[in-house]
């Protein structure tokens, strides 16, 4: 086999060498037995038998011997490190290796879900749930005390002091009678009358007031019977005027009441009087 001019020959023999028996020193190249020599290593030559022998046949040619050669060599070597220093795995994909830095343990970040505190591993605080939007109660407290009932006091001597406690008048304004409770009142009323009644409300959360915050009222019931004629229900709004005057305070407005029967309650006559109501008028 026959070698190209060019090829690398050893600097000592000017043997032509293959690629994996190159050996380099002081930017020359060797024979793996011309590097040892070179180098001081006992042992090697051109004489040994690692290497190739010499024999002269009949013919007083010289003919070469050629034993297997080292596959690892220095420039050999240094061809492979061009690649760049790694690994080769299983498969001759070369992997390079790397340099990982030396960061210091106090710039790594601290895990945000686990903290280490007095070498116990310790959960951090997860937020608190959402929680859903409850139904509050439309009544609410204003955190004020709650200042205790007064008392009316007519000029008849009558006292109106608790919710639901009335004074019955007839056209002419005179007391004919007093109680409690709608139901009391409807058994005084005349069917074919006129007349006027002092209602007195105590009642909290008025209008969304507040819990805490209690409403008094005096109220003026312009009763005008079922079966009263037209003559007496103008009477009645003429008198109308006077009947607010003299009811005393606190007085909170009127109502119009056109009948004594199961109509007229307790209950009636607030949602009527209270504010936001409309109609002013309890009827049949």
């Amino acid at each position: 086999m026959s070698w190209h001019a060019t090829c690398l020959k050893c600097a000592q023999c000017n043997r032509t060498l293959a690629v994996g028996s190159i050996n380099d020193r002081n930017g020359k190249v060797y024979c793996k037995n011309c590097y040892s020599s070179v180098a001081g290593l006992k042992g090697f030559g051109h004489g040994t038998s690692s290497e190739s022998s010499v024999s002269g046949g009949a013919s007083g040619k010289a003919t070469y011997s050629n034993a297997p050669v080292e596959q690892e060599s220095a420039l050999a070597k240094g061809f492979s490190d061009g690649y760049g220093a790694g690994n080769v795995n299983p498969q001759g994909v070369h992997t390079p290796n790397v340099p990982q830095p030396n960061l210091d343990p106090a710039l790594l970040p601290v895990p945000r879900i686990h903290q280490q505190q007095h070498g116990q591993v310790q959960s951090s605080p997860s937020p608190a749930p959402t929680q859903a939007p409850s139904q509050a109660p439309s009544v609410h407290s204003t955190g004020l005390p709650q200042s205790a009932p007064t008392s009316s006091v007519g000029q008849e001597g009558y006292t109106l002091a608790n919710d639901g406690d009335w004074a019955y008048f007839d056209i002419n304004l005179a007391l004919k009678a007093t109680g409690k409770g709608a139901a009391a009142l409807r058994q005084v009323l005349p069917v074919s009358e006129c007349g006027f009644a002092y209602w007195r409300i105590v009642r909290a959360n008025v209008g969304n007031s507040g819990a805490d915050v209690i409403t008094e009222a005096n109220v003026v019931l312009q009763y005008k019977g079922p079966s009263t004629n037209a003559i007496k229900k103008v009477k009645s709004n003429t008198a109308l005027d006077a009947a607010q005057k003299k009811c005393p305070a606190p007085y909170k407005g009127f109502l119009e009441v056109l009948t004594n029967g199961p109509n007229l309650t307790d209950e009636a006559i607030f949602d009527r009087w209270k504010p936001g109501s409309g109609s002013k008028v309890i009827d049949n």
